[in-house]
């Protein structure tokens, strides 16, 4: 695939790399930009696997440098969810077109931003009891599908617990 690419194009997702994970390992997260832009450049179908092992790589170091931050116990709760959203989403993947998944990740993404946006401070118990366990899910059934994007589910799920990021 990389063969295939011009020199122009390498180059594009050399710089698209280099900002994403210049964000990532300075925030902490933030690696959802990349795998849209490249994107534009590889097909969904070849770069999401790959972005997956590299998400892995750089969780690993990210996770390495501030694991005494981290709420072990609220990690083993998010572990069922996404153990179940992997599976759903390997038999999602196979089965429908990733235009259709892109656009309704997408749809779903700005569902929640305008529900974000509309509901500040809204404290609902009922909400959260919802919100934590469907994040969960999502986050690994995009994760499986795309390599990425599924850090917008794993904001929910801190959210809805109102964690802080070394926490999670």
């Amino acid at each position: 695939m990389l063969q295939e690419l011009s020199p122009l194009a390498l180059a594009y997702c050399v710089l698209v790399l280099l900002l994403n994970f210049t964000l990532r390992g300075s925030l902490g997260f933030g690696g959802a930009l990349g795998l849209p832009l490249l994107a534009l450049a590889i097909p969904v179908k070849v770069i999401a696997p790959a972005w997956s092992l590299i998400g892995i790589v750089s969780s690993v170091a990210i996770v390495g440098r501030g694991r005494r931050h981290v709420d072990w116990r609220e990690l083993a709760g998010v572990l069922p969810g996404c153990a179940l959203g992997i599976v759903s989403g390997l038999v999602i993947f196979k089965a429908v077109d990733t235009v259709i998944l892109g656009r309704a990740l997408g749809v779903f993404i700005i569902l929640y931003a305008a529900y974000s946006w509309w509901t500040p401070g809204f404290q609902s118990k009922l909400v959260p009891n919802l919100i934590r366990p469907a994040a969960s899910v999502m986050s690994g059934i995009v994760g499986t599908m795309f390599g990425a994007m599924a850090t917008i589910f794993f904001a929910m799920y801190m959210d809805a617990g109102k964690m802080t990021k070394d926490a999670f």
